[in-house]
């Protein structure tokens, strides 16, 4: 029996190895009840498609003009007002160089399930499995419920990365059903956490009340941005926090900040949201190592 539900998917990446255990495929959904200024997956941001535009891909041939001619022109280079696009696949389809490029597959809990399963000879070689990430797939829970009990029934580790930026009751089966949680934790002043993320973080601690209830196994990720959330009080203030909810937390991994996805922005027609580039700016990763082993957490700085 085919089942009918459907998800929206922004990429799926093949042999990853550093979102959980052994080699894994991931599985990069939309959407995301936060909004990070370092984000760098801004197409995964919108529950809705997003068109891509690579413009330096433009042979100004013209076929794009018959499609949107009242968004489009060509005049000294390719001009396009998003605004004015009707519609973002017929544009897509129409251009013979690829220019314009469609961001957000919707597929079925069978079709995902096939896709990811075509990896199964990796997971079973390397203790690896399935990993959703995004966006954040907690927005799609529903699906995501459905397409991990079909893995889960292939003996297949699924692991689950999240902010827990949503209720608990919109996203409860699904941190019940996967393996691992991967669990982002941005920064503890909630004042900084709304002018960096454009949300409180009250929510996403309650969450880890909550998973600590399930006794689920929970590897907390921390970006180190400098300037931003490498504050080692933040930091220390964070580490309290988890050890306070006595939530099962086998390790913290710290992330370096990186600006790779900052041209995706400029794809999207987007403002780079940190407005600055401090990806040179050093952090004082061994205080922050040292924070957070004396609180008695295993720690891993992940290199750039």
């Amino acid at each position: 029996m085919v089942n009918s539900i459907t998800g929206l998917i922004s990429n799926i990446q093949r042999y990853s190895l550093h979102d959980g255990p052994g080699i894994r495929t991931t599985v990069f959904m939309m959407g995301c009840p936060l909004r990070c200024a370092w984000c760098s997956n801004p197409e995964a941001l919108s529950i809705e498609k997003q068109l891509m535009i690579f413009d330096q891909k433009c042979t100004l041939c013209g076929e794009c003009l018959i499609v949107e001619p009242e968004a489009i022109s060509l005049d000294g280079g390719l001009r396009v007002d998003r605004a004015l696009i009707k519609d973002i696949e017929s544009l897509a389809h129409c251009c013979p160089y690829d220019v314009f490029e469609i961001i957000g597959n919707e597929m079925t809990v069978d079709e995902l399930v096939d896709e990811c399963m075509k990896d199964e000879p990796f997971y079973r070689n390397s203790g690896g499995g399935v990993t959703f990430c995004g966006g954040d797939p907690i927005v799609q829970a529903d699906f995501l419920v459905e397409v991990t009990k079909s893995l889960k029934n292939r003996g297949i580790h699924v692991t689950l990365d999240t902010s827990g930026g949503l209720p608990w009751d919109q996203w409860d089966k699904l941190a019940s059903a996967v393996d691992l949680i991967l669990y982002d934790l941005k920064l503890h002043d909630e004042k900084r956490h709304i002018e960096y993320t454009q949300a409180g973080n009250s929510l996403i601690f309650e969450n880890l009340d909550h998973l600590a209830k399930l006794g689920k196994e929970i590897i907390v990720r921390m970006i180190l941005v400098p300037g931003v959330s490498d504050d080692p009080k933040d930091i220390e203030l964070r580490c309290k926090r988890l050890r306070q909810s006595k939530a099962n937390v086998s390790l913290i991994e710290l992330l370096p900040y990186h600006t790779l996805g900052k041209g995706k922005y400029t794809r999207l027609g987007m403002p780079y949201p940190l407005g600055r580039n401090n990806e040179k700016d050093k952090v004082n990763v061994e205080e922050i190592i040292q924070i957070i082993e004396s609180i008695g957490f295993k720690v891993y700085y992940r290199s750039p």
